[in-house]
């Protein structure tokens, strides 16, 4: 229960950086993060529950809660705008 609950609290913070993508209407990042985290699903879920069981399954669970967190960071970070000097 202890892997389940970090991964729902990288999830929860995930979908509310999710919504500040679409109203920033970065829809290609939408994309591009459902791509990086289907393989990051698919390899974690893979070696990590093969190798420790249903511990293993709740480590993946984090694991890719936490790559979906660092991709809709990433993308709404680039939706804001540089500044030129200061």
């Amino acid at each position: 229960f202890v892997w389940a609950t970090v991964a729902a609290v990288l999830r929860s913070i995930a979908d509310v950086l999710k919504f500040g993508m679409v109203a920033t209407r970065r829809f290609w990042a939408v994309c591009v993060q459902f791509g990086i985290v289907a393989v990051v699903a698919a390899l974690a879920s893979f070696a990590l529950t093969t190798r420790y069981g249903l511990n293993g399954a709740g480590m993946a669970m984090v694991v890719i809660y936490a790559a979906h967190l660092v991709a809709v960071a990433s993308g709404l970070l680039s939706s804001f705008p540089r500044r030129i000097g200061t």
